[in-house]
């Protein structure tokens, strides 16, 4: 076998947990010996013999988004700005992409009417191909918009037909039949030459052409008119949850007022450099994260956060991209990025939505492809078999046949579940929760099991010194032996400590880290250690509420301080509305001394708690509570959370600044760090999936009645229209409610 050697590439995803899934498939290879990837950085090392197209096509097979900038294809991810008003149609030009040899891989949001495609393909060649799929589709990048008139047509199609009945000439149905229904027989006669049978233009046309064959003049012209405002209404209620989603895309300032060589110019947002000065006025919105050192306001968060009342900001307080200056005059100081602002966070954690879809958005996917064709046969059965054994008169056969062929488009499913989820979004969105794909909230709604971090989390994550108790020394003078080694320190205990002592301290030198024990430096020529018990052997741990930091001086304890952490004054409250939301099992891991842990579960009547957890313990204990078939969630903040929050059925991250690598894990991110929006994420999640549910039963469950009745004589064309195009708008309707929910 061939020597191994180190491969080292440089790589695209969007999705942090899609690059776990290369890391993991790589490392299962029998003959890969390592492999590692750096998703902030987009490098992937891996140590193997295998050439680096065997590589490459092990990574693709595990995520097939995965894009490598150094190969010798050119893969290049292409993101166009698409719009077209049919949801099974946005399927098929996905389908039609993603069976090309030359593209890797092809993804349609519909909702956001987005389409990205990675290949060695140009802009142009892309858009043939999609183009060719489906005529109707429009790039804007190319300025295509068309205005839409579709309402001018209806109306003068419905005048027409009024006219038709009124009069009782039925000829005149046939000109209402051609205003409303030429395009979509056009439509249909190209995409029969493009081998494209089975869409609802040729179901549309050869339907209402059959209905004219039988003298049916006024059902012909009913059916396409009907159609064609079924079509409309899909637009609008596109349009308006791409418009709700929208608004909390628009939450970056595209450009800034920065202070350079003395004065303040407008530059682009990019390009500002951390430690900048900015300056930003009232009703504009804040461009990048930062601190103000001149001025104060109270800023409207309630993009970022959902809280609605607007919250105070003055000099030496943080603030956040997105955030809308409402009074006054601030100068900030900028203290990231703008690609890593909050306001940039957010719109690539909504961004990296796509493609999670939950299994009931699956199911219809899958549905759609045989449901059609099924219906088609039966109608091509109806219409053929009857006459040929005598049953009834080719007249009447046809008419059934054409009423089944009006109810087989599947267009009220394929998009009323997707905009369910779509729409919902937004309304997460607005109570400050973030979802990271229909998938979580199918999740959300059906967990049973929540497991929490405890500081940060269900407390307040401040300590405060609460106590102190020294041993042969008075209290200052051992709060300054402890602050000299806690103010080197970025712990919250030591941070707790550091405020308590202020300047009055002493200094120290030489200080290092003992891991799992506490901190070590000299101070005025002794050795001082502060820490857990664990820094002296036989200390008698005293009966205190709260974290106790031990302190010695020469190996001789010399007192200890009593920090504490206080519950969120909420949190029974919340617990109380998890309850009630169906959430049976309740529980806290912490690093926190075991029995203060312990106290606080019974103060909030919780069913579990583990404390003394090191970092590295934390993700086997959540393992220990996950139980087959029940979906378990995690919420916590910090770093060492990361891992739990991958591994838990749902994580959630708390607190849209707090640490990037618990954000970028999780499934559900709640951006004002308050964990009374976890319940209402779960209420938002089972109104989501009760609305998905209602528009399957009522789709299916009158489609499937009036075919019955179809096949049996026992209904005609108009109550097919309605299992149609009406099913469509009573779907797009009931799912349009998820905008405006309140809780």
């Amino acid at each position: 076998m061939a020597m191994a050697r180190k491969h080292i590439y440089s790589v695209s995803i969007d999705c942090a947990d899609c690059a776990r899934k290369v890391e993991n498939a790589l490392n299962a290879h029998d003959d890969i010996t390592s492999a590692s990837y750096d998703f902030p950085r987009g490098k992937l090392t891996v140590v193997s013999p295998l050439d680096d197209e065997s590589i490459m096509g092990i990574a693709r097979n595990a995520e097939k988004d995965i894009v490598f900038h150094d190969d010798n294809s050119k893969l290049t991810k292409h993101v166009f700005s698409v719009s077209i008003d049919c949801a099974d149609c946005a399927r098929k030009v996905e389908e039609a992409l993603s069976s090309d040899k030359r593209i890797e891989s092809a993804h349609f949001d519909f909702q956001r009417g987005r389409l990205t495609v990675v290949s060695k393909l140009s802009d142009n060649e892309i858009k043939r191909i999609a183009e060719d799929a489906e005529d109707e589709l429009v790039f804007h990048d190319e300025k295509k918009e068309k205005k839409d008139r579709a309402i001018w047509r209806i109306a003068a199609a419905a005048a027409f037909f009024i006219i038709a009945e009124v009069s009782g000439i039925g000829y005149i149905a046939i000109l209402s039949w051609l205003i409303a229904g030429y395009d979509v027989v056009f439509k249909a006669i190209k995409n029969i030459f493009r081998g494209k049978v089975f869409d609802e233009n040729f179901l549309m046309a050869i339907a209402t052409i059959g209905a004219l064959a039988i003298a049916a003049f006024d059902e012909a012209a009913g059916v396409m008119i009907f159609y064609q405002i079924g079509e409309y209404f899909q637009r609008k209620a596109v349009g308006a949850s791409r418009d709700s989603i929208a608004k909390l895309m628009d939450l970056n300032a595209e450009t800034a007022e920065v202070m350079r060589d003395g004065e303040f110019i407008s530059v682009p947002s990019e390009d500002i450099k951390i430690g900048e000065k900015i300056r930003v006025r009232s009703g504009e919105k804040i461009p990048i994260d930062g601190t103000i050192i001149s001025g104060s306001t109270h800023l409207d968060m309630k993009a970022l956060t959902g809280e609605s009342v607007p919250v105070r900001k003055s000099e030496g307080d943080k603030v956040l991209s997105g955030s809308v200056n409402g009074e006054g005059l601030i100068i900030i100081e900028t203290v990231s990025l703008f690609r890593d602002s909050t306001a940039s966070k957010i719109i690539r954690l909504v961004n990296e939505s796509e493609g999670k879809k939950a299994k009931s958005e699956r199911f219809i996917t899958r549905f759609s492809r045989y449901y059609t064709p099924a219906v088609c046969i039966s109608a091509l059965l109806v219409a053929i078999l009857p006459p040929l054994f005598n049953l009834m008169d080719f007249s009447s056969s046809l008419y059934r046949a054409c009423t089944l062929l009006v109810i087989s488009c599947p267009c009220a499913l394929v998009l009323s579940v997707p905009l369910a989820y779509f729409a919902s979004m937004g309304t997460f969105a607005r109570h400050g929760i973030l979802i990271k794909g229909d998938e979580s909230i199918q999740n959300l709604a059906s967990m049973d099991t929540l497991i929490m971090d405890k500081t940060g989390t269900i407390t307040e994550g401040k300590f405060s010194v609460r106590k102190i108790v020294p041993y042969g020394i008075d209290e200052k003078e051992l709060l300054s032996y402890a602050a000299a080694l806690e103010c080197t320190s970025s712990h919250p205990v030591a941070s707790a400590i550091c405020e308590k002592a202020g300047d009055c301290h002493k200094k120290a030198e030489n200080v290092k880290e003992i891991p799992g024990i506490g901190i070590e430096g000299i101070v005025d020529g002794h050795i001082v250690r502060a820490g857990n018990r664990r820094i002296l052997p036989s200390i008698a741990e005293p009966d205190e509420d709260g974290t106790i930091a031990y302190i010695s001086l020469d190996d001789k304890l010399i007192g200890y301080i009593v920090v504490r952490d206080e519950i969120k004054d909420n949190a029974e409250e919340v617990v109380r509305n998890l309850r009630k939301e169906g959430v049976k099992t309740i529980g806290i891991l912490s690093g926190d001394r075991k029995e203060r842990v312990q106290k606080t579960a019974e103060t909030l009547s919780l069913n579990k708690a583990i404390g003394g957890l090191l970092p590295d313990e934390k993700l086997a204990a959540l393992e220990s509570f996950m139980d087959d078939g029940k979906i378990t969630a995690y919420a916590g903040d910090g770093i060492n959370d990361a891992p739990s929050i991958r591994r838990a059925d749902i994580g959630i991250a708390m607190g849209g600044v707090g640490s990037d690598a618990a954000i970028e894990a999780s499934d559900a991110v709640i951006m004002n760090d308050d964990i009374s929006r976890i319940p209402v994420a779960i209420k938002l999640a089972k109104r989501t999936e009760l609305l998905v549910k209602e528009n399957i039963i009522l789709s299916l469950a009158i489609k499937a009645a009036v075919f019955i009745l179809a096949v049996f004589g026992m209904t005609n064309m108009w109550a097919a229209v309605f299992a149609d195009t009406g099913v469509l708008i009573l779907a797009v309707i009931n799912s349009l409610r998820a905008l405006f929910w309140k809780v």
